[in-house]
C-alpha cells in the first residue's frame, strides 16, 4: 500500500499547493526558492486542512457501508430523534464527491458539502473556507483521477490518513543524524530540533499489534477480575483479605497512555484490542466506544495537527462501531505558550518549557504548574493527563540525537534528563517509568543504540534497576520502517520496585534476535512464527497442538537459534552492562576474573592538537634526523587492521622547541613516564575490531594508538597472545562503548588466573606470540616503507623466489599459531567447544580451522630454524629448542584437537565474517579464504606468485631509482628526450656492471610483463604514490611525455640549476644539429641543383618543435620553488612547489 499512497500524497500536495498559494501573490515572491520553499505558516496550515479534507472524504466514502451498518443498534439522542439517523442522512447527502453517483457538473458543490460535513461531525478542516474560492472543478477532477491509483481496499483502512500525513510532512523535513524519527507520525513543531530535522516515524500496524498484545493483553490477562476469580478463596486465605477485597482489575479502570501519540497508531491499536476485550466480557456493543474513549485511552503530543488526526480516527472507529454521539477524548495537544496567559511570576518559564518538551515535563514541574493556578481548560487537561498513573504506557518516541537539539531543547533536556540526554527516545524511557504504575507495562520501539553504546550505559542501568525486561525483539538494521533504514529494537518492560531483589525466575526475560533476517517481510514472518509458537507452548513444556517428535525437535532447534531466555542480572556482570542476551553464560563468567588494569598500565597516547604540524611519515624526513636527540622520533599511531607487528610509519617532531609547544597543546603530553618504553600498542578504530602489536622501545604513542606497559618482558608477549585471540575480539565487540576500543574499555577485559603460572600452556602462549612478532617483522623487512627495511634483502632479483617460499612458509606457521593461541586461551578460561561456535559466528573462523584438502596434516613445511633469521630470534628471545617445541606442539594440535574442532565450525556464518578482514599481505591466508582450504593445504599446493612477485619487482625498481637519485651528481632522471639515454640510465640505476644489469633488467621485465623503460616512465609513479600512502618522495617535473624524476629530499637550488643547464644544453645541441643539417642540405642542393625535399622540411619542423618544448620546460622549472623545507612534509610542499 505504502508506495502507491506515498506517490498519491505527494502529487496531491503538489496539486493543492498551487491553489493554496495565490498565483498572483506568487509572482511577487523572490525568484530564489519555489512556492513550496516560501509557504508561510498560515499557508502551510491551510494546505494541510485542504489536503486532509480530500483524504478523509475519500476514506468516509470507502467506509460508507460500515459507517451506516448498525442502524438498528444506534444510540438515540437524549432529546428527540436518532443521532445515527441524522448522521446517516447527512452522509448520504454530503458524501457524493467520490461516489459513483457524483455529478461532474457540481463537483465543487459536492466537495464543499463534504467539508461542511467534516466541520459538523469531525471538528476538522475549518480552514478550507479560507481558500474555497480558489479551488476549481478542474482541480477536483485531477484529484478524483489521482485517487484511482490507490486500491479501494486501502481507502477503507483508516491508517491511510496517517500515512498521507507523514508523506505530506516528509517532503519538507530532514532526517536526523544516525537515522531517525519516530514516535508520532511527523516531525512535530518543536521536537524536530535544529534545521527542521525529522524526529519521528509512523509505526507499522504489525509492530503496534505485537506491543499491544504483549502489554495491555498480558497486563489484563494477569490482573482482570476473571483471572483472579478462580484463586479468590486462596488469595483471601493467604493474604488475609476480607470479602470484597479482590485483587482483580476492572477493565473500565485500565488506563493506557501514549506520551508521544502523534497520529494515533498505538491509540487505534489499543482501541481495537479493548473493543475485543469488552466484547469478550459481554458488554453492550453500543456502550463500548464511549467507555474506551472516555475511560481507557489517553494520549498527548506537541503536534496539534497529529492530535487532531488521532481524534478524527477515534471518531471514525466509534462511528464504525455504531456510536454516533460525540465524546470528549483524552487525546490532547500541548497548547502553545503564546496562546496562554501566565497568572503569576515564574509561570511563563513553565509554560515555555511545557510547549517545548511536552510530555517529557517532569512530574514535579507538572504539579508545580497545576498548583500555580491554571485558567486555560486545554492546559488543565494536559496537566491532568500527565499527573495520572497508568497501567500501560505504549509509544514510539521521537528519535532525535543530542547533536540535533536546538538551544532551548538542549537546555531543558540537560536540566531534567542529564543521564538520558544522548537521544530523546532515552528521555522517554525515563518518563515512561514516571507515568506507569508498579507492575504496569511499558512497550516501546526505539533504535538499538541503548543496548550497547557507552553513552547509554546509565539508560541501561536505569532499565535494570526499575524494570523487569519481559520481552525484547532485536530487529537490527532495517525491516521495520518503510521509509528509513534504522537499527531498531522493541521491548516490553514491567515496572518493578523490587527489581534489584527479584528472584532469578522473576528476572528472566525473552530476547528474540531477528538481526540475521533481511527485510520487513522476513522479520515479520519470523517474529509472528515465534510468537504463535509461544502461544501454543506452555512455559517449559511442549506445544499443545499435535507435532511429530521430529517436527517438535526441528521447531525447538529453530527457536534455540533466535530465542533466548536470559536473567537480566547477567548483564551487570559485564562492564558497561551491555544487553548481550545471546552470549553464553560461560563466556559471561570470564568477567569474574580480575580486570586487565590489575596487571598492566593501559595509557592514552598523545593528541597533538595539530597533526599536520607535528606528524610525518618517516620517509618524508631525512633518516639521519630520526632519533632521540634529533628533531624527529618514531611514533606509533594506530593504523589499519594488523596484528603482532607493524604500522610503525610515523615520526613526531619532539625536539626542545616542539616539546614545549606540545606541552601546551592537544592533551599536553600525557603519561610521559611511559615514553620510549616497550609494550603493546593497538589500533582502537577499525571496522574489524582492535588489533594489538608489539611496541619496540624508542617510540612515542598516539591517542589512536594507545598502549599497555608491563613490569616484565614475558608479560608483554603473554598479553599480546591473549589480546590477539578470537575470544578477546569477541569480548571487545560488546564491551567497547562505541566503534572505538577506548583505554577505559580495555582496562576492564578479564585476565585468566592461570596466565601468570608457569604451566606449559602459558609458556606456549608466550612463545607463540614471540614467534608471530618475529615472523611479521622478518616478512616485512623487504619493504622500504618500514622503519626496519633491509636494503640487502632486495638487491638480488634472482633471490625473490626464495624469499617468497620462505615468506609463505612463515605465514603458514603464523596462521597455524593463531589457531593454536585460540585453543590455549579458551582453555585458560575453561571454555567449552560450543563456545568456539558462538565466538566464530561473530568474529569469523580463522583459516587455521578450515578443512584440509588432503590427509597430509602438518607436512611439507620447512623447519622454523631454517626460516627465521638469527637476528630476529635474538631480538624476541627465541632459540632453536623453542622452535622445535613449537613445531611439535602445532603438529599435535592439528592432528588431534583442531581436526575435531573443524567438525563443529559454523562455516555458513563464520567464513563470511572472516572474509571481511584484510590480511597485511599474507597470500597464504588470502588463498585459503578464497579456496576454503586450511593454510597447510594451501602451502603445499601454491604455485602462482605473480602478485607478490610484482610487488617485489616494484620495490626493487623503486629502491634503485631512489638510490640513484640520492647519489647521482645531477640529482634527476630525464625522460622523454632519448630512448637510448633512458635505457642507459635504467641499466645504470640497477648495476654498474653492464652484464649483471642486463640480466637483472631481463628478470624484472619477465615479472612486470613489459619493457622496463615503459614501466618506469608510465606505471611506476602511480604505484609509488600508492605504496607511500599518498606521500610520494619521487616527484615528476615537466610535462606528461617529457620531464624529470627528482627525489623529494634533493629538491634544492643545485638540482634546479642542473635541470636548467641540461635543458639549455639540449637547446644548444638541437641548434647545432640544425645548422649541420642545413649546411649538409645546402651542399647537396648546390651539387644536384634540385629543390629541398619534404624529408628535410620535416626534420627542420621536428627540431623547431623540440626547441619549443625545451623552452616550455625551462619556464616550468624556473617557476618552481626548489628551496623547500623538507620537514614541512610532502603535502605542504606539494602546495608550495
Amino acid at each position: 500500500m505504502n508506495r502507491s499512497v506515498k506517490k498519491m500524497a505527494l502529487e496531491l500536495k503538489s496539486i493543492l499547493q498551487k491553489e493554496v498559494t495565490n498565483e498572483e501573490d506568487s509572482l511577487k515572491r523572490p525568484e530564489r526558492g519555489s512556492r513550496k520553499d516560501s509557504l508561510t505558516a498560515n499557508e502551510e496550515n491551510v494546505l494541510l486542512d485542504v489536503f486532509l479534507s480530500f483524504i478523509v472524504l475519500r476514506v468516509l466514502q470507502a467506509k460508507g457501508n460500515s459507517l451506516t451498518a448498525n442502524k438498528e443498534d444506534s444510540l438515540k439522542r437524549p432529546e428527540g430523534g436518532s443521532r445515527k439517523d441524522s448522521l446517516t442522512a447527512n452522509m448520504e447527502g454530503d458524501l457524493q464527491l467520490f461516489g459513483k453517483s457524483g455529478s461532474d457538473s457540481n463537483l465543487l458543490g459536492d466537495y464543499l458539502s463534504g467539508v461542511q460535513f467534516l466541520n459538523r461531525n469531525f471538528d476538522c478542516c475549518y480552514l478550507v473556507d479560507d481558500i474555497k474560492s480558489r479551488i476549481t472543478r478542474q482541480t477536483i477532477e485531477k484529484i478524483r483521477d489521482l485517487f484511482q491509483s490507490v486500491k479501494d481496499e486501502d481507502w477503507k483502512k483508516e491508517e491511510i490518513i496517517s500515512w498521507s500525513y507523514e508523506y505530506f510532512n516528509e517532503a519538507s523535513l530532514k532526517r536526523p543524524k544516525g537515522g531517525s524519527r519516530k514516535g508520532s507520525l511527523t516531525a512535530s513543531k518543536d521536537l524536530k530540533g535544529k534545521n527542521g530535522v525529522i524526529s519521528q516515524f509512523y509505526t507499522p500496524k504489525w509492530i503496534v499489534d505485537y506491543l499491544v498484545e504483549n502489554t495491555l493483553g498480558k497486563y489484563y490477562g494477569e490482573n482482570s477480575l476473571t483471572a483472579h476469580k478462580e484463586d479468590s478463596l486462596t488469595a483471601h486465605k493467604e493474604d488475609g483479605l476480607t470479602a470484597g477485597e479482590d485483587k482483580g482489575v476492572d477493565l473500565e479502570d485500565v488506563k493506557i497512555i501514549d506520551p508521544a501519540c502523534g497520529c494515533g497508531n498505538f491509540v487505534i491499536g489499543v482501541y481495537d484490542k479493548l473493543r475485543e476485550m469488552y466484547q469478550n466480557r459481554s458488554y453492550d456493543d453500543a456502550l463500548i466506544p464511549k467507555l474506551i474513549i472516555t475511560k481507557n485511552l489517553y494520549g498527548i503530543d506537541i503536534d496539534e495537527n497529529a492530535v487532531e488526526i488521532t481524534n478524527l480516527l477515534l471518531r471514525l472507529k466509534a462511528l464504525e462501531d455504531g456510536a454516533y454521539e460525540k465524546f470528549e477524548t483524552n487525546i490532547v495537544a500541548v497548547p502553545e505558550e503564546s496562546s496562554l496567559t501566565a497568572n503569576e511570576e515564574g509561570q511563563n518559564e513553565y509554560l515555555k518549557k511545557f510547549e517545548k518538551i511536552g510530555s517529557l515535563m517532569r512530574t514535579e514541574d507538572v504539579l508545580s504548574l497545576k498548583e500555580s493556578g491554571i485558567n486555560d481548560e486545554r492546559l488543565k487537561k494536559a496537566l491532568d493527563i500527565l499527573s495520572l498513573k497508568y497501567d500501560v504506557v505504549l509509544t514510539n518516541p521521537p528519535y532525535l540525537d543530542s547533536s540535533d537539539y536546538d538551544f532551548e531543547l538542549k537546555r531543558y533536556i540537560n536540566e531534567d534528563y542529564s543521564e538520558f540526554k544522548k537521544n530523546l527516545y532515552a528521555c522517554f524511557i525515563k518518563k515512561s517509568c514516571e507515568l506507569v504504575k508498579t507492575d504496569g507495562f511499558v512497550g516501546m520501539i526505539t533504535p538499538q543504540t541503548f543496548m550497547f553504546i557507552g553513552s547509554y550505559e546509565k539508560t541501561r542501568r536505569f532499565i535494570l534497576d526499575n524494570f523487569q525486561i519481559e520481552r525484547l525483539v532485536h530487529f537490527g538494521l532495517g525491516g521495520v520502517f518503510d521509509n528509513a533504514l534504522v537499527d531498531t529494537a522493541m521491548f516490553v518492560l514491567r515496572k518493578n520496585e523490587n527489581s534489584l531483589t527479584a528472584s532469578e525466575e522473576e528476572s528472566l526475560g525473552e530476547y528474540i534476535n531477528l538481526t540475521s533476517f533481511n527485510g520487513k517481510d522476513s522479520k515479520k514472518r519470523a517474529l509472528f512464527s515465534i510468537w504463535e509458537d509461544s502461544l501454543k507452548r506452555p512455559e517449559g513444556g511442549s506445544r499443545k497442538d499435535s507435532l511429530t517428535a521430529s517436527e517438535e525437535k526441528k521447531q525447538e532447534d529453530y527457536l534455540s537459534k533466535y530465542v533466548f531466555r536470559v536473567d537480566k542480572n547477567v548483564f551487570t556482570k559485564v562492564p558497561r552492562v551491555p544487553f548481550i542476551y545471546w552470549v553464553d553464560s560461560d563466556v559471561v563468567r570470564t568477567f569474574e576474573n580480575e580486570p586487565l588494569e590489575k596487571f598492566a598500565d593501559a595509557r592514552q597516547g598523545i593528541a597533538t592538537g595539530d597533526n599536520n604540524r607535528f606528524l610525518r611519515y618517516f620517509w618524508e624526513v631525512r633518516r639521519e634526523d630520526i632519533k632521540d636527540g634529533k628533531k624527529w622520533v618514531p611514533y606509533s599511531k594506530g593504523g589499519p587492521y594488523n596484528k603482532w607487528y607493524g604500522n610503525l610509519w610515523w615520526v613526531i617532531a619532539f625536539d626542545e622547541e616542539n616539546y614545549n609547544l606540545l606541552s601546551k597543546m592537544g592533551n599536553y603530553l600525557p603519561n610521559r613516564k611511559y615514553y620510549f618504553k616497550k609494550g603493546i600498542t593497538y589500533t582502537m578504530t577499525t571496522s574489524k575490531g582492535a588489533t594489538f602489536r608489539y611496541l619496540p622501545s624508542g617510540f612515542l604513542f598516539d591517542c589512536k594508538g594507545s598502549s599497555l606497559f608491563f613490569s616484565k618482558d614475558e608479560d608483554i608477549f603473554r598479553f599480546l597472545g591473549l589480546l590477539n585471540s578470537s575470544l578477546f575480539s569477541y569480548l571487545e565487540s560488546f564491551i567497547a562503548g562505541s566503534v572505538d576500543l577506548e583505554v577505559g574499555d580495555l582496562k576492564k577485559l578479564p585476565v585468566p588466573q592461570g596466565l601468570f603460572e608457569g604451566s606449559s600452556e602459558t609458556q606456549a602462549l608466550e612463545t607463540l606470540a614471540r614467534l608471530n612478532v618475529a615472523i611479521k617483522k622478518q616478512n616485512t623487512e623487504i619493504y622500504p616503507n618500514e622503519l626496519h627495511f633491509n636494503e640487502e634483502s632486495i638487491d638480488d632479483v634472482s633471490k625473490f623466489y626464495g624469499f617468497i617460499e620462505s615468506k609463505n612458509a612463515l605465514d603458514t606457521y603464523l596462521l597455524l599459531s593463531e589457531g593454536l593461541i585460540d585453543i590455549l586461551v579458551m582453555e585458560l578460561y575453561s571454555l567449552k567447544e560450543r563456545n568456539f561456535e558462538e565466538i566464530y559466528k561473530t568474529v569469523g573462523i580463522p583459516t587455521a580451522f578450515f578443512p584440509f584438502s588432503n590427509d597430509k596434516g602438518v607436512k611439507g613445511l620447512p623447519p622454523l630454524k631454517e626460516l627465521l633469521k638469527s637476528q630476529y630470534l635474538y631480538e624476541f628471545g627465541l632459540n632453536e629448542a623453542q622452535l622445535t617445541k613449537i613445531e611439535k606442539l602445532i603438529k599435535e594440535a592439528y592432528n588431534n584437537k583442531i581436526r575435531s574442532l573443524i567438525s563443529i565450525m559454523p562455516f555458513d556464518e563464520g567464513v563470511t565474517n572472516y572474509h571481511r578482514r584484510e590480511p597485511y599481505d599474507n597470500y597464504v591466508e588470502r588463498t585459503a579464504e578464497e579456496s576454503f582450504q586450511n593454510p597447510i593445504s594451501v602451502y603445499n599446493s601454491m604455485s602462482n606468485q605473480d602478485q607478490i612477485l610484482a610487488k617485489l619487482a616494484f620495490v626493487r625498481i623503486d629502491n634503485g631509482i631512489q638510490r640513484y637519485l640520492l647519489n647521482c651528481e645531477d640529482g634527476f632522471i630525464p625522460f622523454g628526450f632519448s630512448v637510448e639515454e633512458e635505457n642507459k640510465l635504467i641499466s645504470h640505476i640497477f648495476e654498474k656492471n653492464s652484464l649483471t644489469a642486463n640480466k637483472e633488467r631481463s628478470e624484472l621485465e619477465s615479472i612486470v610483463k613489459k619493457d622496463l623503460r615503459d614501466y618506469v616512465f608510465k606505471d611506476y609513479l602511480k604505484l609509488h604514490e600508492k605504496f607511500y600512502k599518498d606521500r610520494p618522495i619521487v616527484w615528476k617535473l615537466g610535462k606528461r611525455d617529457c620531464g624529470f624524476l627528482v627525489h623529494y629530499h634533493n629538491l634544492n637550488e643545485k638540482t634546479k640549476i642542473n635541470i636548467l643547464s641540461f635543458l639549455r644544453n639540449r637547446i644548444k645541441e638541437t641548434a647545432s644539429r640544425q645548422i649541420r643539417k642545413t649546411a649538409s642540405r645546402q651542399i647537396r642542393k648546390t651539387a644536384s641543383n634540385t629543390p629541398k625535399g619534404v624529408q628535410g622540411q620535416t626534420a627542420s619542423r621536428q627540431m623547431r618543435n623540440e626547441n619549443k618544448s625545451f623552452r616550455e620546460l625551462i619556464k616550468i622549472i624556473q617557476s618552481k620553488n626548489f628551496e623547500l623545507n623538507i620537514d614541512d612534509g610532502v603535502l605542504r610542499n606539494r602546495e608550495l612547489f
